[in-house]
């Protein structure tokens, strides 16, 4: 407790001194915080880079036991004389009471999320111009999110855990990605090849939590390592490729490791040194602790693609209507909301065009619910041209706002059938529970009927659950 006091007292002291970036502090010390668990200091700087901002905050809620963790991201030394004290002081206001607001400070202009004790804030560099704040403030929303939900993610995977259970593919590879940190220093990913294709199932505590869950293109540097690439890779583009890192624009130099195991590489790894190079040894310890985990990867692996087989959708590869149930009454789940979702028109579809139109239809919506939503969420086929989501630990506003954007997605996304360009679009009902309904069983219900209303009120829309 003394050693967090005094490195609490230093930040504090640095803070009025003059500004350094990517500072983390917590209030108040204790246990039970996880540093990094949130997100880091070097996602929060590509965030700031990625926006054009002098500085970007991230102010986590507590929850139980957890203390408020703080993170700044800035490079300008000069802030610190021109109104940070105004900033704090929004900063702290935001976090009690909750509000969204864009004010235009002497530093710049400050656009400011709160939510649930969560705060996302970014300070642009005058002049701002309103696609600037619009940027900023969809970035902030999709971080404020992650504020909110990761604790409570945290806290359901803490009540999940069974010693008698086979490892899942995500404890090993999270496992594997804290022991890498450990030995490197940097913020590291572990990825796997799964059906769906090269997936990031495991971070470290510093890496940037918005990366789990995604998707390595074929082109990406990690999955051309993974398919026939060296044993050691040192690259300076992203290794996620640009599509998916476009918000995290700022190059950094990566090294990456495949996952082998007999010949047949399984995975990939991907370690972002803090400096601009790692120590040979360091490496070396990476190197075989990734090789040790190898067999612990490819059991996860193979135990979770048996499963898969038994509760996917064939056409689709997502999850069917029995392992959605399964989620949502998952053991620590205690609220969250779930989506209904149809395609508008689709017989009409079906009968212009032909049924293996259809099918390809149905691959292309369910291709973007994967693509546009989070780490734990859960898109499921559930009937011909019906699909659902379950959101868990979301609120009602953060379901909406996630859903109105895959709405819009649809809208704007480009199916081809025979080289002819088709538009998609569906309509989406939201329930919660928590806020529409205080039993799960209701869901479903719930959200058909909103589903229902907004079908009724023209298609291609939202609505939410009254």
């Amino acid at each position: 407790m003394a050693q967090a006091l005094v490195v609490l007292a230093a930040v504090l002291a640095g803070i009025a001194v003059g500004w350094v970036a990517a500072r983390r502090r917590s209030v108040p010390p204790g246990p039970g915080l996880v540093p990094g668990l949130l997100v880091s200091d070097a996602s929060l700087d590509w965030l700031r880079a990625a926006i054009g901002a002098r500085a970007v905050w991230a102010v986590s809620p507590s929850l139980g036991s957890e203390p408020t963790e703080r993170l700044v991201a800035g490079d300008d030394p000069t802030l610190a004389m021109h109104g940070l004290s105004t900033i704090e002081h929004r900063l702290e206001a935001a976090q009690r009471n909750g509000q969204a607001s864009v004010e235009r400070l002497d530093a710049g202009t400050l656009v400011l999320r709160g939510r649930g004790g969560a705060v996302a804030a970014a300070l642009l560099k005058a002049p701002a111009g309103g696609a600037d704040v619009d940027r900023a403030s969809a970035e902030l929303d999709r971080l404020l999110e992650a504020l909110e939900r990761r604790p409570r993610l945290a806290a359901m995977a803490r009540a999940g855990l069974n010693p008698g259970r086979l490892e899942t593919l995500e404890s090993v590879a999270h496992r594997l990605a804290f022991e890498l940190e450990a030995v490197t220093g940097g913020d590291v990913i572990v990825a796997a090849k799964l059906s769906q294709g090269l997936t990031v199932v495991g971070l470290g505590g510093t890496a940037d939590a918005r990366l789990e869950g995604a998707l390595a293109p074929p082109e990406s540097p990690l999955a051309r390592l993974v398919q026939e690439g060296p044993e050691v890779l040192h690259t300076d583009e992203p290794p996620l490729g640009w599509r998916a890192t476009d918000r995290r624009s700022q190059k950094r130099p990566a090294i990456l490791l495949p996952v082998e195991l007999e010949g047949s590489r399984i995975g990939g790894v991907v370690i972002w040194p803090r400096g601009r190079q790692l120590a040979a040894a360091a490496l070396g310890q990476a190197e075989q602790a990734v090789r040790r985990a190898a067999p612990r990867v490819s059991r996860a692996r193979e135990a979770l693609e048996l499963r898969s087989a038994a509760s996917r959708d064939s056409l689709t590869g997502l999850v069917n209507r029995r392992q959605l149930d399964l989620a949502m009454h998952a053991a620590g789940v205690e609220e969250g909301a779930l989506v209904m979702l149809d395609i508008d028109h689709f017989k009409r579809l079906n009968d212009t065009l032909g049924h293996p139109a259809g099918d390809d239809a149905l691959v292309h919506v369910a291709a973007l619910l994967r693509r546009e939503t989070r780490a734990g969420d859960l898109p499921a086929r559930v009937g011909g041209e019906e699909f659902a989501l379950w959101l868990p630990a979301t609120s009602l506003g953060s379901a909406t706002r996630l859903t109105e954007r895959i709405r819009t997605a649809l809208e704007s996304s480009h199916w081809m059938w025979h080289g002819t360009p088709w538009r998609i679009t569906a309509s989406f009902g939201v329930a919660h529970w928590g806020e529409t309904t205080r039993q799960v069983d209701n869901l479903a219900q719930q959200a058909d009927e909103a589903l229902y209303t907004a079908k009724q009120a023209g298609r291609n829309r939202v609505a939410v659950a009254g």
